[in-house]
């Protein structure tokens, strides 16, 4: 469900005039503060806006006019310890390189704000990157990391943390102190459990498809402002009685887990537009399901159905109920079909 963020590819893709932005600066190659927000930041629309260095040779050649450098692709075996010339850079990519480690001097970066670094060959963080107070995205997808080390807590402006396709065991305890932090993804890793702290967050979307997960903290309930939820693809058996109280929550996907039962008071997620619930075991839905009103899309497919609730057929805004791969007799079929949105059913 949750793809990298299009960010990225904005704020690196989007190339300024070739005047390299001097009118950017003053006399001593500081960034003129009309540039900047109350935080000392530039704003995606400058970042955009901005020259993108391709080459670190011409990034060296006039290293304080360095907002934005791109060396992804460049087959880098070593972090260029150079690129801390560029005190003005707010932007670094060095993805698909093949970097191993990262240098601690990438702590004298004080004014980056979004670093990527995925598909390289990092088995670490370094502890130095909390140093980078004023980061607002780090992309770590595809790489070896086995472990997120707390300190990378101290990251507190963070608001994008991307942690995909590693062999990630767990979540650092302290990750909760992110309090600016509105997205989460860790999909394709080996996390088994999630930390109590994490109901602590603000997040907005929270991706954890293709992990181990086997249950849900009673925190995780508190992530009252969470919009976007995929668990797919874990190893869940029983929701939270309170997960229904998540009622911001518009798309879950919950699909291939081990879940045999809903909580009854589901219809309390009035909000929610999409709910994948197919590849469980569940084998009843509770009556409050038709209390959804706002819900659009529903999968129920390959699960132990065998009858249906009437209050299905209250769900007037649905685009599509998904009912394939059940046990639902003939009958029960038949009075299906008498639904009134018995058009958006799939038996």
């Amino acid at each position: 469900m949750i793809k990298r963020f299009l960010l990225i590819a904005f704020v690196f893709s989007v190339v300024g005039a070739y005047a390299q932005n001097d009118d950017w600066f003053d006399k001593n190659g500081n960034i003129l503060p009309k540039y900047l927000d109350d935080n000392g930041l530039l704003s995606d629309e400058y970042l955009a806006d901005a020259y993108e260095f391709t080459s670190l040779d011409e990034a060296l050649a006039n290293p304080l006019r360095v907002i934005k450098l791109n060396l992804s692709e460049q087959n880098l075996g070593e972090f260029p310890t150079e690129i801390v010339q560029c005190h003005n850079l707010h932007m670094l990519d060095l993805e698909s390189n093949k970097l191993t480690s990262i240098s601690p001097e990438v702590a004298m970066l004080s004014n980056l704000q979004y670093l990527v670094l995925n598909n390289n060959e990092l088995t670490e963080i370094p502890l130095e990157i909390a140093s980078l107070k004023n980061l607002l995205m780090l992309d770590l997808c595809a790489n070896h990391l086995s472990t997120i080390p707390n300190e990378i807590c101290a990251l507190e402006n963070l608001k994008n943390i991307i942690l995909d396709e590693n062999q990630i065991e767990s979540l650092p305890d302290s990750i909760g102190s992110m309090a600016k932090l509105y997205n989460l993804s860790a999909t394709h890793n080996r996390i088994k459990e999630l930390p109590a702290s994490i109901g602590s967050l603000k997040l907005q979307s929270l991706d954890l498809s293709d992990n181990l997960i086997a249950t849900l903290p009673e925190t995780f309930c508190n992530l009252q402002t969470m919009q976007i939820c995929d668990l797919r693809n874990n190893a869940l058996a029983i929701l939270p009685a309170n997960i229904c109280t998540l009622n911001q929550l518009m798309f879950l996907n919950l699909s291939n887990n081990n879940i045999t039962t809903l909580p009854e008071n589901i219809g309390k997620m009035a909000f929610m537009r999409m709910l994948d619930l197919s590849k469980n075991q569940i084998s009843e839905l509770p009556s409050s399901v038709g209390k959804m009103s706002m819900i659009q899309e529903l999968d129920l497919s390959d699960n132990n159905l065998k009858t249906l609730p009437k209050t299905i057929g209250k769900l007037t805004f649905v685009s599509s109920i998904v009912l394939t791969g059940n046990n639902l007799s003939a009958a029960e079929i038949e009075k299906a079909k008498k639904f009134p949105n018995n058009s958006s059913i799939t038996f």
